[in-house]
């Protein structure tokens, strides 16, 4: 066919391509005829396909009415959303209903900030900086522990001094016995001074007065009964009152020994008793919480050999062998749960009397000293004032708490004071003598050393530092580690020296990890070569190399983990222990050498302009004999960070341009100075070249001052900065070393107006964030500048005695249950919380509904419409599938349904179809009768198989469902109609296409023959007669 290129025939002028398409269009009548059948088919299952989409749309909407909590939603208001805002949950809701909220208190940060630096470099230049999470000697309990576990009755107390001076004192948001001491000692009515003694509360009277020290009670509340305060009426100077604290059968072994608790395992821990008769006992406590339990146990044992009790003075458990014999009576156990207990004593007359498990209101048990490892056995120390005065002799090896120990020494006779020191760590001990010579503390064995008061030297006072209070146990929460940080649960790795590596899973299905006990246990039963334990200083978990092996021990959290991390564990070790084994001390508590801080000796470029640095660049000197020089202060590799690094550099570029010109700090000390001596006719001036500011904001583009005199010139950067600038730099080096801790608190710096000043924040707030802060031997102080407090909140009248709870965040979740409450400001205001039916739910979802029929019902009425004017027909006209989708909706709609006894018909909830088949909705309906009766609105919606939603989702699948349903019955038949007529089409076209090229071909061949024919013609055309030719005869 290439052969040919004109559609017209060359020797018949025939139009060719014309004359075929006609005779092709002919051919084609059928095809096309089956094609316009197949497009209109086409359009019929598309339109076939929305009304389905449309269908099933409609089936989701009504599913949606199954939810159970669009019956029971409620909706909760506060009457004072500045004070407090309410939210509601939905498994389970809140009852209807009014209740009543006082926010007493918002939960705080604990915030330390510094004395103000005025000499940097001298303060930050000895001494250590300490800080950690608790560990505080003096940290009172809370109050939910006093009086046999019933707690404090919070409310408000009435105090009248001796000189007659009366306060109310509101003790609602007391959560600790600290709270309750600086609530009446910082109460300026009165002069009267609260602390503690042992378990009790004293009142001390500063007022010298002669009348009588008073405490009553507020209305009918009764918190100073529950302070052992009830009804105080004394004419003295000072009041003990009752003992509000001992141990008791709900006592949670968790808060014994200063909250390091009592580690008891789910199985496996068993007590061994051993009596006189030689018999043994074996006492199962796996799975005890309470102090109960343990005694229960111990007595349900063998109750005729053997006896359990809280001791006399509340402090400790007494066990008592009711055998009699030779034997030795002794307590051991699996794990620790004896020594835990303090049963490990040695018996006396048959009785193991216990160590003590508690140490009082506001004390620190001496084997929670020396992070919780105690001292093994204190004896005597001797004092010697500095008056020269008679050694004398105290002997502390009946101390069993802190306070028994400054007891001891300060009641021994010695003309010392012993106190708890400032920073709440330790005790200090103040010489009394007036003398001049030196302050000796001994002792013949290493009872002075250990408890950090050894001394002989002309010094005041002794601090014997941090005594390292255990604040970690293996019964401490995961939760509560770290100041309330807590451990995000989940995978970590480690590997020992010799190569071999095993994971830890924290988060594991049915073996969750919730205490630093559970952490240690999983560590300890890898296949690696490892051993985890509390670390010595009691504060975190130390993980000891036992491989040997030319590795490194390393931990890393697995990815997208962190539970090393907030372990403190994740990391190699670089550190190893007295035997030379590689160790991870995941300790939290830190320190930093103040000697070893590398404090600059110039103010960092990055410091001025408020902290937006200098614009580095090139500078240009000229000097007063026209030498001008540059200076790169931006050269890479070599920039300069500091202003010290401005002057080096200009002073170099001066040297090797030959000049005499200095540059140096002006006596001032606030800007760089540049004095010329090149005694030229010239101006001394300072420009920046390019981009760079520096020399503009250095102030070093001021104009030059000459001396008439000797010709030198100066330019004076003066202002550019302060001496202050450069404390803040200096500042700066210890805040980075603090921050980059990352122990749950943040350093930063402010200046007050004077100087600078260091401010430390926990990052949590609540009592748990409260931060030890010790600089005792650093050169500035500190004190609280925001104390940590949990929120308080009082649910109920408080006339009518109203119940304090507490959070650590601001937010109360279910102390109603299904609310929570967050609480924005405190005030003494209470605030009503109104909680209802939420109908906004279920209308909107009814909603839903409606519009999803409308919406279907809308495009039927287009897909079957008739015009008769033109008389058109919609695409789905006379279907009978389609007829079917409406009229078995509204039948649905419209029936009466036997699932609810009071609601019989979507129209009793104001669903109804209106004349033109629309839904109608008053919402307003359905709000009502839900309110009136929610059970029965969702029994009509939702019961199995009787209610509107199964009813409407079972016509839907009759009508649209995938299996055998009337439009999927049709859909499946159109398709296959289409793919049918498809088929042929293709075939038919490919006949024409054929049937063209044959045509085509016989076309050609005809012009062809024609053409050879018609050069036939010509050539007989071409032929002429030619006469014969005569010859003459001779």
């Amino acid at each position: 066919m290439g052969q040919f290129q004109s559609s017209v025939g060359l020797i018949t002028g025939i139009p060719i391509k014309d004359t075929v398409d006609q005779l092709m269009q002919i051919a084609a009548t059928p095809r096309d005829t089956l094609q316009e059948r197949t497009d209109a088919l086409t359009a019929e299952r598309t339109a076939l396909e929305q009304v389905t989409s449309l269908l099933l749309g409609m089936r989701f909407s009504a599913g949606s009415l199954n939810a159970s909590s669009l019956y029971t939603a409620t909706k909760a208001t506060s009457s004072n959303q500045n004070l407090m805002t309410v939210a509601t949950k939905t498994n389970p809701p809140p009852q209807p209903g009014t209740y009543t909220f006082t926010p007493l208190q918002t939960a705080t940060n604990h915030q330390v900030v510094s004395s103000a630096f005025t000499d940097v470099a001298n303060q930050l230049s000895s001494g250590t900086f300490r800080i950690g999470a608790g560990g505080h000697v003096d940290r009172g309990i809370r109050l939910s522990e006093l009086n046999s576990g019933d707690g404090f009755a919070a409310g408000k107390i009435r105090i009248t001094d001796r000189s007659g001076a009366s306060a109310e004192v509101d003790l609602r948001t007391a959560l600790t016995v600290d709270d309750v001491l600086e609530a009446i000692n910082s109460n300026s009515d009165i002069d009267v001074t609260a602390s503690v003694a042992g378990d009790s509360f004293v009142l001390t009277d500063n007022t010298g007065g002669a009348g009588n020290l008073r405490v009553k009670e507020v209305g009918l509340g009764s918190a100073a009964a529950s302070l052992g305060l009830a009804e105080v009426n004394v004419a003295a100077d000072s009041v003990t009152g009752d003992d509000v604290f001992s141990l008791h059968s709900g006592t949670l072994l968790s808060s014994l020994n200063d909250g390091t608790g009592v580690q008891v395992h789910s199985v496996g821990d068993v007590l061994t008793v051993t009596l006189a008769d030689e018999s043994e006992l074996t006492i199962d406590v796996s799975g005890s919480t309470s102090l109960g339990a343990i005694i229960n146990a111990i007595n349900a044992a063998d109750n005729t050999k053997l006896s359990a009790a809280i001791s006399a003075d509340g402090n400790r458990l007494e066990l008592t062998d009711l055998t009699s014999g030779s034997g030795a009576f002794g307590v051991t156990s699996t794990g620790t749960v004896a020594e835990d207990l303090g049963l490990t004593s040695t018996a006396v007359g048959g009785v193991i009397t216990g160590k003590r498990l508690i140490s009082g209101l506001r004390d620190t048990l001496v084997s929670s000293l020396n992070g919780g490892q105690g001292y093994s056995e204190l004896t005597s120390i001797d004092i010697v004032d500095r008056a020269g005065n008679p050694l004398v002799n105290v002997d502390l090896s009946a101390a069993e708490t802190l306070s028994d120990l400054v007891d001891t020494i300060n009641e021994s006779g010695a003309n010392v004071t012993a106190a708890i020191n400032g920073s709440r760590n330790g005790i200090s001990i103040t010489d009394n003598s007036g003398g001049t010579g030196n302050l000796t503390i001994s002792s013949s064995d290493t009872t002075a050393a250990a408890l950090g008061i050894e001394v002989d030297d002309a010094v005041g006072s002794v601090n014997s530092g941090s005594l390292n209070r255990q604040v970690v146990s293996e019964s401490t929460l995961l939760e509560d580690f770290n100041g309330g940080k807590g451990v995000r649960l989940g995978d970590f790795r480690i590997t020992d020296s010799a190569g071999n590596r095993a994971a830890v899973s924290l988060d594991s299905s049915n073996a969750e990890a919730e205490t630093i006990g559970d952490v240690i246990d999983k560590i300890n039963a890898l296949s690696v070569q490892v051993e985890a334990r509390i670390n010595d200083t009691g504060d975190g978990i130390l993980i000891t190399d036992l491989a040997g092996g030319s590795g490194t021990l390393s931990i890393t959290d697995s990815d997208g983990d962190s539970a090393a991390a907030d372990l403190r564990i994740a990391t190699a070790s670089s550190d190893t222990d007295d035997s030379g084994q590689q160790i991870i001390d995941g300790r939290t508590s830190f320190e930093v050498d103040l000697s070893t801080l590398e404090i600059p000796d110039s103010i960092a470029l990055s410091t001025l302009n408020g902290g937006s640095g200098i614009q580095l660049g090139t500078i240009e000197v000229t000097t007063g004999d026209g030498t001008a020089f540059f200076v790169q202060l931006d050269k890479p590799g070599d920039e300069a960070y500091t202003v010290q690094d401005v002057i080096d550099k200009i002073n170099d570029a001066a040297t090797a341009a030959g000049t005499e010109l200095v540059a140096s700090l002006n006596n001032a000390g606030n800007g760089i100075q540049l004095v010329d001596s090149s005694l030229g006719n010239e101006t001394l001036s300072v420009r920046d070249l390019g981009s760079g500011t520096a020399a503009a904001e250095l102030r070093l583009t001021n104009n030059a001052n000459k001396n008439l005199t000797t010709g030198i010139q100066r330019i004076n950067g003066s202002g550019a900065f302060t001496a202050l600038d450069e404390d803040a730099d200096a500042l700066g080096i210890l805040v980075q070393q603090i921050n980059d801790f990352d122990g749950g608190f943040t350093a930063s710096t402010f200046f007050d107006g004077t100087g600078y000043r260091l401010s430390i924040t926990s990052e949590n707030t609540g009592n748990a964030a409260e931060l030890l802060v010790d600089t005792s031997t650093a050169g500035f102080s500190t004190q609280d500048a925001t104390r940590p407090r949990d929120a308080v909140l009082q649910y109920g009248n408080s006339g009518t005695g109203g119940i304090v709870v507490t959070s650590t965040n601001n937010t109360f979740d279910n102390v109603v249950q299904g609310l929570s409450v967050t609480v924005n400001r405190a005030s003494s205001d209470p605030v009503t919380v109104e909680v209802g039916t939420d109908t906004t739910k279920l209308t909107n979802a009814t909603q839903n509904l409606v519009d999803s029929f409308n919406s279907l019902r809308t495009t039927l009425e287009q897909l079957t419409s008739f015009d008769a004017a033109s008389n058109t027909t919609g695409l789905l006209f006379g279907r009978n599938e389609v007829i079917r989708v409406e009229l078995d909706l509204a039948n649905v709609l419209t029936s009466a349904f036997s699932s609810s006894s009071e609601f019989r018909t979507l129209s009793t909830l104001g669903i109804r179809l209106n004349q033109e088949g629309e839904l109608e909705f008053d919402s307003a309906r359905l709000a009502e009768a839900l309110e009136e009766n929610p059970n029965e609105v969702q029994k009509l919606f939702t019961l199995d198989g009787l209610g509107v939603v199964d009813k409407l989702q079972a016509a839907i699948d009759s009508l649209a469902g995938e299996e055998n349903s009337a439009l999927t019955r049709r859909y499946d038949s159109l398709t296959s109609t289409i793919e049918n007529n498809e088929a042929r089409i293709e075939s038919m076209t490919e006949f024409l296409a054929r049937e063209r090229e044959r045509t085509l071909l016989e076309f050609y061949t005809l012009e062809q023959t024609i053409s050879q024919l018609q050069s036939n013609i010509d050539v007989i055309e071409s032929i002429q007669f030619i006469a014969p030719v005569n010859r003459s005869s001779s």
